[in-house]
């Protein structure tokens, strides 16, 4: 089973996380021909190699050259849904961008039809989650699995004011995923990044894995770490469930052996794939 592993070890943007899966191999041109799909002009996206903390990775920048409006949760939907986008382009992405309104709303005590969008419906935000819907798109992997968030620390300035981090809307959107706090005094999960788990991960424990192919994906802020993703791409092995299984059952008497050693048996057994063990004393 092809697979997607999100090591999020310096958190989760929508930039880093379109910038590790190109760095891991996505066809830049395909992206971007898809993203040209949207009904969204005077933008300039360019892809560069970096390097920070000597490891080399892929940075994504989108330039805006106008100021762009505000945008309703209905306006957006409307520019996605009147693309030529594939259908599972267009869905995920309005599912992602439902799951920022529905936070924003309950942070600022408003319904999802008033929430202005700001920073997440400018340009940026925008290709950032249709970018991110398309990816999955080309690369097709079956399961996303996603390691535990690191939250990051301290204080942001925003249209808001000066807020906490994680920003309100990001701890909404990471209810029920396991997080945690630090490791530097900086966002680490913005509400975009945030958003996008939150659509696209099945899982956060990974079972073993076969890798193919690592990117690195790099914010545009200088931290104390680096501050990019690692995307991990390759196989899981579906293990079959116990119905399509054929199950041997191996049964033995054990004569001189001291009963210390049954607990160190039992580990053993279970630990190279016994699916149970059972001991009896026979008098």
């Amino acid at each position: 089973m092809r697979v997607l592993f999100l090591d999020c070890f310096a958190g989760i943007s929508g930039d880093m996380f379109l910038s590790s899966l190109l760095d891991a191999g996505l066809d830049r041109n395909d992206l971007l021909k898809h993203l040209k799909l949207i009904d969204i002009n005077d933008y300039e996206f360019t892809i560069s190699s970096v390097n920070s903390h000597s490891i080399t990775g892929t940075r994504v920048k989108i330039n805006v050259s106008d100021v762009q409006p505000h945008r309703h949760l209905k306006d957006i939907e409307k520019l996605i849904g009147q693309s030529t986008l594939p259908h599972f382009i267009k869905e995920k992405s309005m599912v992602c961008f439902r799951y920022l309104a529905e936070a924003e709303a309950k942070v600022h005590g408003l319904t999802v039809d008033k929430i202005h969008f700001h920073e997440v419906g400018a340009v940026d935000s925008i290709l950032d989650i249709v970018g991110a819907a398309t990816a999955l798109y080309l690369l097709k992997p079956q399961k996303v699995y996603c390691g535990t968030l690191p939250l990051g620390g301290g204080y942001i300035k925003c249209q808001h004011g000066t807020i906490p981090v994680p920003a309100p809307a990001t701890v909404e959107l990471v209810k029920g995923m396991p997080v945690k706090m630090g490791p530097v005094n900086n966002e680490l999960v913005t509400p975009t990044g945030a958003a996008i788990v939150k659509t696209f991960v099945d899982e956060f424990n990974l079972p073993p894995m076969h890798v193919d192919q690592v990117g690195y994906g790099f914010g545009s802020r200088e931290l104390e770490i680096p501050n990019a993703l690692r995307v991990l791409l390759g196989t899981v092995k579906e293990r079959p469930s116990l119905k399509e299984q054929e199950i041997n059952i191996l049964e033995c008497n054990i004569d001189d052996m001291s009963p210390e050693i049954t607990p160190y048996l039992q580990e053993r057994l279970l630990k190279e794939g016994a699916l149970d063990v059972y001991i009896q004393n026979v008098g």
